[in-house]
């Protein structure tokens, strides 16, 4: 919701300047080509070409990345005893995911120009995480935890969008759009875990193989367009 307003009030705003400054947003429509960038939903870098007054031809990418290192100590003692405990434990997850698709685009003949586009995309995405812990008591008891995890992603399918466009000045434009995927994937993922104690070791190990469809329905999306 607060995309949504925010995205109502950008357009609302633009629409206004370029009325007070004469712009003409049918500059849009011209055989220009432009470079847009995501200001809002996620980082995307697209190149546009117009091959006619109303259609166009659009190259995007999305990128996202995330990175996570946790560790903590604790330890434990006990009113009355000598007994304690302690525990460490850390904690590292990462993952990346890319996506390229190709989008045919249709404007309609309007003072604030609204496209509908549609094209394939492809996508790729991995994640992996490792932790350990290791615990210790007066008894001289142990106890160490080892586990980690991989997972690789491989998506193809469809998307679709609805969006509008205008202009600031004359080569700079605002633009907010809605998008929705279908696509197909295949994965591949591993775990492994370790567990050691005083007296034994215990390993485990899995990997699974998965094929599954996904629909996404993203956030709505603002970014400004470069005209050249």
């Amino acid at each position: 919701m607060k995309n949504i307003i925010v995205t109502i009030t950008l357009v609302f705003n633009s629409l206004l300047s370029a009325q007070e400054n004469n712009i003409d947003n049918s500059m849009i429509l011209e055989k220009k080509k432009s470079i847009q960038f995501n200001i809002v939903g996620g980082t995307s870098v697209s190149y546009k070409t117009m091959l006619s007054s109303s259609t166009a031809i659009r190259y995007s990418s999305d990128l996202s990345f995330s990175l996570s290192d946790n560790k903590g100590d604790h330890k434990n003692e006990y009113e009355n005893s000598s007994y304690t405990s302690s525990f460490n434990s850390n904690y590292k997850d990462n993952s990346q995911y890319i996506s390229v698709n190709l989008q045919y685009i249709y404007y309609s003949q309007s003072i604030v120009p609204i496209y509908f586009g549609a094209g394939p995309i492809i996508s790729f995405q991995r994640s992996n995480s490792r932790s350990s812990s290791t615990s210790t008591n007066t008894n001289s008891n142990l106890s160490i935890n080892n586990s980690s995890s991989e997972s690789r992603t491989i998506g193809t399918g469809f998307l679709g969008l609805v969006g509008t466009e205008c202009k600031i000045i004359n080569t700079m434009g605002l633009f907010a759009e809605y998008r929705t995927t279908i696509s197909y994937n295949w994965s591949k993922s591993n775990y492994d875990y370790e567990n050691i104690t005083n007296s034994l070791s215990n390993k485990y190990k899995s990997e699974g193989n998965n094929r599954y469809w996904n629909i996404t329905l993203s956030n709505v999306r603002v970014g400004i367009s470069y005209y050249f």
